[in-house]
């Protein structure tokens, strides 16, 4: 069937402007324009070889760490500092596992980027603490608030 006449989701996406081109059936939170599809079509035309799962790992890993202003060797520093576990529930990672550069957002040293530096960055986390750290530090406070309104009497 042409993608002109495959049933498409037809969300609205605001950001980019035009309507899911995807089939109904993809995942959820998975659309994309007809014009981001085509782009990313003609991009893959380009390279001729085949995908490689281990070197798209291995360059996610390289730019995560240099993203957050880490070379390998300082990564690997942390990594031993750290004794190869999450810096904040102690679990030692894993082999394919990944590690997250926890750094402080509220310091504003990188507005709107996904970035960190040497005064902002704190630790390396597993993904579980990572996301649970976002939420704890976003409604620290409420939590607070509404722990020292309800405590239990204890007589």
């Amino acid at each position: 069937m042409p993608a002109s006449t495959q049933p498409t989701c037809g969300k609205w996406m605001v950001l980019a402007q035009d309507y899911c081109g995807r089939g109904e059936d993809h995942p959820k939170g998975a659309c994309r324009s007809r014009k981001a599809m085509e782009a990313q079509r003609a991009r893959m035309r380009l390279v001729d070889r085949p995908y490689d799962p281990e070197a798209a790992r291995r360059w996610k890993a390289v730019s995560n760490v240099t993203r957050y202003g880490l070379t390998p060797e300082s990564f690997a520093a942390l990594l031993h500092d750290q004794d190869y576990a999450c810096a904040m529930c102690l679990e030692p990672f894993k082999e394919a596992q990944r590690i997250c550069v926890d750094h402080d957002h509220s310091l504003g040293c990188h507005p709107g980027q996904k970035q960190a530096c040497d005064r902002c960055r704190r630790g390396l986390l597993c993904v579980a603490c990572n996301t649970s750290l976002g939420h704890i530090e976003a409604r620290l406070f409420a939590a607070q608030r509404y722990l020292k309104k309800h405590r239990r009497r204890v007589a």
